[in-house]
């Protein structure tokens, strides 16, 4: 007999019709496959509208009369999703499909990653296989990477997709927020995005908070879905990295890890300012030491760090020994980079590693 599963979809909307892949995200979510001879899945479709000074309402409500529109204030795409999250909870779905409105789901990806989960209740988030939309055959992600200085970027970028073991469940460091699926138990435990951080390294947070909670971060290579993916330089994004890793890092790590990584971070620092004087961001690097220098940060940020660290369960080690010392994302490398910045770095992350012990 089939088992029945209840799936709440968030798709958090801030006025999606410019890019024009809304519509089609949406679509490819009313048709997908809901059972088998395993699983029924009792599926809703939620969108959250981030005030939207398009017309998204409205289409909406005219074109997707099956969805259910929430209207709510700018809060940012993580404070969306935990407008969601709060409704599946109410729900008492079993799981939440996070889908941002630029990827297009396939038929059956809900299916196999309600599967992949279905075997371990310490699966907390399963990714899918992340494909680019304009080049169907080449891999978007399959499962972000994190560096230990706090950056996150998408494993397997450009990799082809001929080459991906398709059978084996594998653990990964985070899952990409683009598209996934997530055990509501997990969210009760662990909580939701960071609505601090805004946009952006939400789901790094997330992923490296699941795992403080041994809770494992998945990749279901069996299920597909494409993405249709640009990596923006934009000034807004630059600052909200930034910051944001930076957050990760400061709140997720043990207290002990910090200190001997503490000398590097400031070299990056000083690093990464000089970097944005040259590519001409360096008033959001400067924006970025000024939200560090305020108090009420710190206090929001030693409340957050004293919660995570009391009731983390699993040790340093096991939690460092996933990340890495290089950076492989085509799409930042540069010389510096390649033949500089990753060798030193990959060879003081296994001195690290090493002496984490805690």
């Amino acid at each position: 007999m089939a088992k029945h599963i209840k799936v709440l979809s968030v798709v958090v909307a801030y006025n999606p019709y410019r890019s024009g892949f809304f519509p089609r995200c949406l679509e490819a979510l009313l048709e997908m496959k809901l059972d088998n001879e395993n699983y029924q899945i009792d599926h809703q479709i939620l969108v959250v509208d981030n005030s939207s000074t398009d017309d998204t309402r409205q289409l909406v409500r005219k074109n997707f009369p099956r969805i259910e529109l929430v209207l709510c204030d700018n809060i940012g795409y993580a404070g969306g999703n935990n407008v969601g999250f709060d409704r599946a909870l109410a729900r008492e779905a079993d799981y939440i499909a996070v889908v941002t409105h630029d990827v297009t789901v396939t038929p059956n990806w809900l299916l196999n990653a309600v599967d992949v989960a279905e075997t371990d209740k310490r699966i907390g988030v399963v990714q899918p296989l992340l494909l680019l939309w304009s080049k169907k055959d080449v891999v978007n992600s399959i499962g972000n990477a994190i560096h230990f200085l706090g950056y996150g970027y998408a494993g397997g970028y450009m990799k082809p997709v001929a080459e991906i073991n398709r059978e084996a469940i594998t653990d990964i460091p985070y899952a990409s927020g683009a598209c996934i699926l997530v055990r509501s138990q997990a969210i009760r435990d662990v909580g939701g995005f960071d609505e601090e951080m805004w946009m952006y390294n939400e789901d790094e947070d997330l992923g490296w908070r699941m795992n403080l909670l041994g809770y494992r971060n998945v990749l279901a290579p069996q299920s597909e879905v494409y993405h249709q993916y640009e990596f923006s330089r934009s000034i807004s994004k630059l600052y909200f990295m930034d910051r944001n890793r930076i957050l990760v890092m400061l709140q997720n790590y043990h207290w002990a890890t910090l200190l001997i990584l503490a000398p590097v971070i400031l070299l990056n620092e000083i690093a990464t300012l000089a970097l944005a004087y040259a590519g001409g961001w360096h008033r959001e690097k400067l924006r970025v030491w000024r939200y560090f220098l305020r108090r009420q940060s710190w206090r929001v940020l030693l409340i957050k760090r004293r919660l995570r660290q009391t009731n983390r369960i699993v040790k340093e080690q096991v939690i460092v020994s996933r990340f890495t010392g290089e950076i492989l994302f085509q799409d930042v490398m540069n010389p510096v980079v390649k033949y500089f910045g990753n060798p030193l770095l990959a060879f003081f992350w296994k001195i690290c590693k090493c002496v984490i012990l805690w």
